[in-house]
């Protein structure tokens, strides 16, 4: 791989413990043998784990990232990579299977429009997310995000409650499972099976980070 990133960026015991629990959980829900010649979309994808491994599988994956530097190293390791900014419109020129989408809705300033773009892509869509803890469905938060690698491209990003995004999904007439349990759960950095007004403690603490897992069709 093309070391253009930090060489420790997505790369540490954590990091690796939490994507192969959430491979784990794509390969539970499909199966290995669907991937097989199948166009997958892998957005906001950073290093691209996900698509790499599923590529293994026969999957036909195209990467996206809206900084140049990601998408640098995944053309250099052979990979069909894209530069694309969801805060605008989608720049695709074709359609697909699958569209992982993991760990960038609430970077985004217009989330609702971006879900828009990540449906019309693919008739599933495998959506996670950090969310709040709020059963508020139109709770919302715009917060100002500063990391040059991580976080909002354009600075501006959205807090939101897994019940605003359900809600808002709903609207749009597709199809929604929440794919969250403790299978996927990163104890005690990322969460996905905690309760509303669960209290801290156990496996929560101040800086543990609540988050959601959701399978789209249409």
């Amino acid at each position: 791989m093309m070391e253009l990133i930090p060489s420790n960026y997505f790369k540490n015991e954590v990091q690796d413990d939490w994507n192969r629990k959430r491979l784990s959980k794509i390969l539970s829900i499909f199966g290995e043998d669907w991937f097989r010649d199948k166009k997958v979309l892998e957005v906001a994808c950073g290093r691209g784990f996900f698509g790499r491994e599923l590529s293994k599988l026969g999957a036909i994956v195209t990467f996206t990232d809206a900084r140049q530097l990601f998408v640098d190293a995944l053309v250099y390791d052979g990979y069909t990579a894209l530069v694309m900014d969801q805060d605008q419109d989608w720049n695709l020129t074709s359609t697909f299977d699958l569209v992982i989408h993991f760990g960038v809705l609430y970077h985004l300033d217009d989330w609702k429009k971006d879900l828009k773009f990540s449906i019309a892509a693919a008739p599933i869509v495998l959506l996670e997310s950090e969310v709040v803890d709020k059963i508020d469905p139109t709770y919302e938060k715009k917060v100002q995000e500063e990391d040059e690698y991580d976080q909002a491209f354009n600075r501006t990003a959205t807090k939101f409650s897994d019940c605003h995004v359900e809600e808002y999904l709903k609207e749009l007439g597709v199809h929604v499972e929440n794919q969250s349990d403790t299978s996927i759960d990163c104890c005690p950095h990322f969460i996905y099976s905690w309760e509303h007004g669960q209290e801290e403690g156990g496996n929560f603490h101040k800086n543990t980070l609540r988050r959601r897992m959701w399978i789209i069709r249409r």
